[in-house]
């Protein structure tokens, strides 16, 4: 498997004393699906990334999930359209951005950056589908529901969609233990957080939120 791959290549790079593992920045495919190994041997998790594969000039945008495979011909867990390739569509037209020479196309390293961030609030509903939201509203308030809360957040390589957690990192914001962002989080509004992003234990991407500031 791919993570086990990295892993060993990382584990011999810190046994050998002279020299290193080198990697090319290039995809990669096992059974699964296709991902994207850096340089130096990472791979993007639970984000966007503009990556320039072919060496064109031209990057595309691609999502890649929380095991760091590339999703492909449908709809990514943040809402947008990917093609057949795992490109980012629009009205079926691939989204593009010109890459010089001088540009790296690997992903950024999420949890090294700082805020404040925009964001937009939202409910990790599953497969439960509500379009009434006033009753989605009052469902919530009585405690007849309840949903995690998600966030879309914009950074340089694309938006990201993941769970909001408190200061500490072990608590989720939930619809219960949090119930002032219940209209926020159904109205989907914008939101400027504070705080930084993390990864849990599981290997998914989260955001611990220290402080936010509503723009409703």
């Amino acid at each position: 498997m791919r993570k086990s791959f990295v892993l060993g290549a990382l584990t011999a790079a810190m046994t050998l004393s002279l020299g290193m593992t080198a990697f090319a920045a290039q995809w990669q495919q096992d059974d699964i699906g296709w991902w994207w190994q850096n340089d130096d041997g990472s791979y993007p998790v639970s984000q966007w990334v503009w990556l320039d594969g072919n060496g064109d000039g031209t990057a595309e945008c691609y999502y890649f999930d929380e095991e760091g495979y590339c999703y492909q011909d449908g709809e990514t867990p943040d809402g947008y359209l990917v093609n057949e390739d795992g490109a980012w569509i629009v009205d079926d037209v691939v989204q593009t951005q010109t890459v010089t020479a001088e540009e790296e196309t690997e992903s950024v390293d999420l949890t090294a950056l700082t805020g404040p961030f925009n964001a937009i609030l939202g409910l990790d509903m599953g497969d439960d589908e509500n379009d009434d939201l006033d009753q989605l509203f009052q469902d919530l308030l009585a405690g007849r529901k309840h949903y995690s809360y998600t966030v879309e957040i914009d950074t340089d390589n694309g938006p990201v969609t993941c769970p909001l957690y408190d200061a500490a990192g072990t608590t989720q914001y939930t619809t219960n233990n949090h119930e002032e962002l219940i209209y926020a989080g159904v109205e989907n509004s914008d939101l400027t957080l504070y705080g930084g992003f993390f990864y849990l234990n599981d290997g998914t991407l989260a955001f611990k939120l220290t402080s936010y500031e509503a723009n409703y």
